[in-house]
């Protein structure tokens, strides 16, 4: 009886151990399902990872729950957690927390305000294409600054791997939870609500066929895969009916890149190759804080701190751009974020956002309150949200009509009400 009683409960323990695991390795999708039944909560998703029990001894585990965190931290507005979550995928730092600075670097190179370089020469470029961080939202801001001035250089077609063929932006006019994955956090919103406004027609690219490794034994191949096909569609969906058509690209990470160390080849490169047009890739993932110095490099500290640029900035040394690979073009370099309205700046899109104070409102730790497009409809996206932590935060706002919806710490509708941005 005994021994039927010890098997049961090691059985019970094995059980729910490969069970806690089984919900870590499918987070995301954990994640994904809380939105989806309950839309515009952007606490649901958060709440239901907080759930999840694993061992963070399991790499796979850990990693798999550090992006699912770090993304919808982002999602929220908790840009100071997503940048905790990113540290904690990648592991403890190799060095102590103290700054180094390389003093001869700023003495050898010049530098100069990035978007302005980057129109300077969008006048001699057909094809743009720059990077983000998925859970780092000021790439999102820099990429919207630069929207306006590529439009005048003739840009008309905005492309973007986050949309999915299947529904048609520019005919409603406007994102919402169904156009795509990370358009969901607000200032992606943002960036493509400011496209439709000036006159960019939004290309979806991304890969959705299923990739048939057959017999190859190359790890890299279904990556390859991907990448060919998001190279294909952009050829084939802008190119192929617009042969003279000025291009940006929108991408995530190394998609970007002209070149490979490895078998993985990039979808810039495919593109290339398909096209005879070689892009302007600008890297942007590369050059930011994190929150921590110890996960910074010596270069991007002493820009930051020494430097102190106001502004994301290119570098240049006897005019050739800085690089941290010979696969892209230049590196832009983020500034370290600054609090107004004890949130970061860059929420305010490089201050055409206007603060919204909040003081007729009793605001609570761990409250979310979000601002939504009054004239929307559906699942939408937030045009800003955040978790208040002081009570001291503002929504950044352009002006007009939106609807202020404020939930409790487990996601609850407290209150709703109309308000008006002024101009």
């Amino acid at each position: 009886m005994k021994k039927s009683i010890v098997a049961t409960t090691v059985l019970a323990i094995l059980s729910f151990y490969l069970s806690a695991q089984s919900e870590a390795y499918q987070a995301f999708n954990i994640a994904f399902q809380s939105l989806e039944e309950d839309p515009e909560n952007y606490l649901a998703p958060l709440l239901s990872l907080q759930k999840i029990e694993y061992d963070s001894s399991d790499q796979m585990a850990h990693g798999t729950m550090a992006q699912a965190l770090m993304t919808y931290y982002s999602f929220a507005g908790e840009y100071e957690k997503a940048l905790e979550a990113s540290r904690s995928r990648f592991g403890a730092p190799n060095r102590e927390g103290q700054a180094e600075y390389d003093p001869e670097f700023i003495k050898d190179y010049a530098f100069t305000d990035a978007k302005a370089h980057i129109l300077k020469l969008a006048d001699q470029k057909q094809v743009i294409m720059i990077n983000e961080a998925h859970h780092i939202p000021h790439h999102r801001a820099f990429a919207t600054e630069l929207l306006e001035g590529l439009y005048q250089k003739g840009f008309r077609y905005f492309a973007l791997e986050t949309l999915g063929a299947g529904k048609d932006i520019n005919e409603q006019g406007y994102p919402d939870l169904n156009s795509g994955f990370y358009s969901r956090e607000p200032l992606f919103g943002e960036m493509l609500r400011e496209a439709i406004r000036l006159g960019y027609k939004l290309i979806p690219y991304e890969n959705e066929q299923e990739c048939d490794r057959g017999q190859s034994s190359d790890r890299f191949f279904c990556n390859s895969f991907r990448d060919s096909i998001q190279a294909l569609n952009l050829q084939q969906r802008v190119l192929e009916k617009d042969p003279d058509a000025k291009l940006f690209v929108y991408a995530g990470y190394a998609h970007i890149d002209k070149g490979s160390r490895n078998s993985w080849k990039k979808m810039a490169q495919f593109f290339q190759e398909m096209t005879g047009i070689e892009p302007y890739c600008i890297e942007q993932t590369r050059l930011n804080e994190h929150g921590n110095i110890a996960y910074e490099g010596k270069i991007y500290q002493t820009v930051a701190d020494r430097l102190a640029p106001q502004a994301p900035v290119v570098g240049f040394k006897q005019e050739l751009p800085y690089t941290t690979s010979t696969f892209i073009d230049i590196n832009v370099f983020h500034p370290r974020s600054k609090r107004i309205h004890d949130r970061p700046d860059f929420y305010t899109l490089n201050g055409r956002r206007k603060a919204f104070k909040l003081d007729r409102f009793e605001l609570k730790k761990g409250q979310l309150v979000q601002a939504f497009y009054a004239e929307e409809e559906g699942e939408r996206i937030p045009a800003d949200q955040f978790v208040v932590h002081s009570g001291a935060e503002s929504l950044f706002l352009f002006p007009g009509k939106y609807e202020l919806v404020i939930r409790s710490a487990e996601g609850e509708v407290e209150e709703k009400t109309s308000i008006q941005q002024e101009k």
